[in-house]
């Protein structure tokens, strides 16, 4: 669940990201040589959308929490009741067997 909905967001980051160049005049300028109006087609793409801009900073903070949420349920403890595996082995009391010496 976690995993598809970590995917989906990645996924529409990059695509709103992409969405936001203009993609004929960045091409048209890379094929005349044109570093620089290549790289204000990029540009001029992000100065004037920061409504997308913050959109996406929020869904990557989404993504942030979701990735902290799965790493503190990596991080729990088991449960001591029986599983369908039968009793945990984590909670079995044992007998010490011999010395430590």
């Amino acid at each position: 669940m976690v995993d598809s909905s970590r995917i989906i967001i990645e996924c529409l980051v990059f695509v709103l990201l992409l969405s936001l160049i203009d993609w004929p005049t960045f091409f048209n300028a890379l094929a005349a040589d044109d570093e620089h109006a290549a790289s204000r087609a990029l540009v001029d793409g992000f100065k004037n959308n920061s409504g997308i801009l913050i959109l996406c900073g929020v869904l990557s903070l989404v993504d942030i929490a979701l990735n902290v949420i799965v790493f503190i349920f990596t991080l729990l403890d088991s449960h001591p009741e029986t599983n369908k595996y039968g009793d945990s082995p984590k909670y079995v009391p044992t007998e010490p067997t011999g010395s430590v010496l």
